[in-house]
């Protein structure tokens, strides 16, 4: 249906539409992490690749660009109590330059853990392409991992537009897999080089339907993380690829970084 000249023209004009809003340079490496299936696991993937790239010592930030989630499960507001925390989201609606000297010396990183949690205190998800587009091009940091839960339409293909990186994270349960099979299908063909995680990944799933599904599509496979383990990390609010079993994602995702 999409031609691979339509693919490169289509990705083209989002970018030519999109650099209206870049202000400088921005990070060296944006890596978008996305999924057209709701619940697949978006948000513990990225913040999963962005805890592999603190610990390795490169500067990163964790953008939220969808569903608005970690400040809350985190419990940033209280971890920055004392330093405050800076809302680049706030920012970027007065279309502030968020990598300028002067917002650099008036602000501070919301760093936690080596990230730069550029994450949504609101509880309303960023609809706007100009804001969305500053929180892309003025992370501080040398990678600015996208956090797309919740994105869909033609929202995600602009920010995927602009990412070096994609990663879509599928859930392997049918129910979850197949209503969104013309959406993953337009996803693979506009962006070809965006790469396949398949989280959750357990005994129950049978492969050969799965393979079948994905064709001949090579993908990363990431282990089903507990529910008790998910409540804890939520609970002691840490990441939960810092708990006991959620400890084999970081195993999974690590050829990634």
């Amino acid at each position: 249906m999409w031609e691979n000249g339509v693919n490169g023209s289509r990705k083209e004009d989002m970018k030519r539409k999109n650099r209206t809003f870049k202000e400088n340079s921005g990070p060296k490496i944006r890596i978008a992490v996305c999924s057209p299936c709701g619940g697949s696991g978006v948000s513990l993937i990225a913040g999963t690749l962005a805890y592999i790239y603190a610990e390795k010592g490169r500067s990163v930030s964790l953008t939220e660009l969808g569903k608005p989630g970690f400040f809350h499960s985190l419990d940033l507001e209280k971890k920055f109590l004392l330093r405050g925390f800076t809302d680049y989201f706030a920012a970027a609606a007065q279309r502030k330059n968020m990598r300028s000297p002067e917002f650099l010396k008036a602000g501070k990183r919301n760093e936690w853990q080596g990230i730069n949690w550029i994450v949504n205190p609101s509880s309303a998800s960023q609809e706007q392409i100009p804001e969305i587009m500053r929180l892309i091009y003025n992370a501080p940091d040398e990678y600015n991992i996208l956090d797309c839960s919740g994105l869909a339409g033609d929202l995600l293909e602009n920010v995927l537009a602009e990412a070096d990186r994609i990663f879509i994270v599928l859930d392997p349960l049918p129910s979850r897999l197949l209503p969104c099979t013309d959406s993953l299908q337009r996803l693979r063909i506009l962006f070809p080089e965006a790469a396949l995680i398949v989280n959750k990944m357990n005994s129950g799933v049978h492969r050969g339907e799965l393979e079948k599904f994905l064709g001949s599509a090579v993908c990363t496979e990431v282990p089903a993380v507990s529910a008790e383990t998910i409540y804890k990390a939520e609970y002691a609010c840490v990441l939960p690829c810092t708990l006991g079993e959620g400890k084999q994602l970081i195993g999974s995702l690590k050829k990634h970084e």
